[in-house]
């Protein structure tokens, strides 16, 4: 709208200009003789009645003079009612256009505070964001399972907001006041790294939570078979009218193996499980490997083993990708704040 405006009013404007001097501006209206009407000379003093500050006269001598050199109507229409309405929308145009122009200057402001203020936000929340990566990291790095991970994702953590303000017109406004395009590309690529950051990472820590219940699941299955094995001894001497220590030298080590974890506090955690019963177990079935039993259980200890090797390569793997974003956080978010007065000066 702007443009056509601009373009409109130059074009009326041109057109007045082009009428006013096709034969210059006369300036007196002489009745009494047919001498031509005498034209305002540069070089000559204006007369004393023009120079009189008299705006009204100034302009009926003007309005008199054109209408004299111009035809007295076009295609019907006097020429006196044309220049009037000519005259008029010029005006009208004039006034439009600057009473756009100002608009536009204030909306392109408030965007400009407005886009500083949502800035400062983003840049507090991503400090914020970094500690909660900080504290994944902690998690993952530690020697204890957990079965649920935090998202710790901060919900002011994201540019949806700022993608919605029209950047283009702050781009240019930026531009206008000579920003360094060096400091400006990179203000804008910090912004895009946090916006993929804040997007990509929801998706990242789910496929993490789903590999973590995979092997959960594995090592679940396998747990209860093992289990299931050392209750079938249980019953199998219950039935025969109890257990006498001696019997079975492999159930009494299997027995003594499962009792110690049961001592432990945390047994149903995984380092705990494989420290007190699953690497004692694995060496008792190896050194009876012709019991059938023993042959059973090794494969399910094995499966389990597996299980939580998969779970420690996929915490690495997490935790590399989470001190990835917690430096790439920390680094935009200083750019940002270190020259988010800059790129506005």
């Amino acid at each position: 709208m702007r443009s056509v405006l601009k373009y409109f009013l130059l074009i009326a404007i041109a057109f007045l200009f082009i009428i006013l001097h096709s034969n210059g501006i006369p300036y007196q209206k002489n009745t009494l003789s047919n001498t031509p009407t005498k034209i305002i000379d540069k070089t000559e003093d204006v007369p004393q009645y023009i120079s009189s500050n008299n705006s009204i006269e100034i302009l009926n001598q003007i309005n008199m003079n054109i209408l004299k050199i111009l035809p007295k109507s076009i295609l019907g229409i006097p020429i006196s009612i044309l220049f009037t309405i000519l005259l008029t929308l010029i005006i009208s145009l004039i006034c439009v256009y600057f009473a756009y122009y100002l608009s536009t200057i204030k909306k392109r402001k408030n965007l400009i505070i407005l886009f500083k203020y949502m800035i400062s936000l983003l840049i507090q929340a991503s400090k914020n964001q970094s500690q909660n990566f900080k504290k994944i990291i902690e998690l993952l790095n530690e020697k204890k399972n957990y079965h649920d991970y935090p998202l710790g994702m901060k919900c002011n953590f994201n540019l949806n907001l700022l993608n919605r303000l029209p950047l283009d017109i702050i781009i240019e406004k930026i531009i206008k006041k000579k920003t360094k395009s060096e400091i400006l590309s990179n203000f804008l690529t910090h912004l895009n790294i946090l916006d993929t950051i804040s997007n990509i990472y929801k998706v990242d820590h789910e496929k993490m939570v789903y590999k973590f219940n995979q092997y959960l699941k594995s090592w679940n299955y396998n747990i209860d078979k093992i289990r299931e094995a050392f209750d079938s001894y249980v019953s199998y001497f219950k039935l025969q009218g109890g257990y006498k220590r001696g019997v079975d030298t492999f159930f009494d080590d299997f027995d003594l193996i499962y009792s110690n974890l049961q001592k432990q506090k945390e047994y149903l955690d995984y380092y705990v499980t494989i420290e007190y019963f699953l690497d004692p177990l694995h060496d008792l079935c190896k050194r009876n490997i012709a019991n059938i039993t023993a042959l059973t259980l090794l494969n399910h200890i094995l499966a389990c083993k597996a299980s939580f090797n998969d779970y420690l390569r996929t915490k690495e793997i997490y935790s590399g990708i989470c001190t990835h974003y917690m430096n790439k956080i920390n680094e935009s978010s200083d750019f940002l704040e270190k020259n988010l007065e800059n790129v506005f000066k």
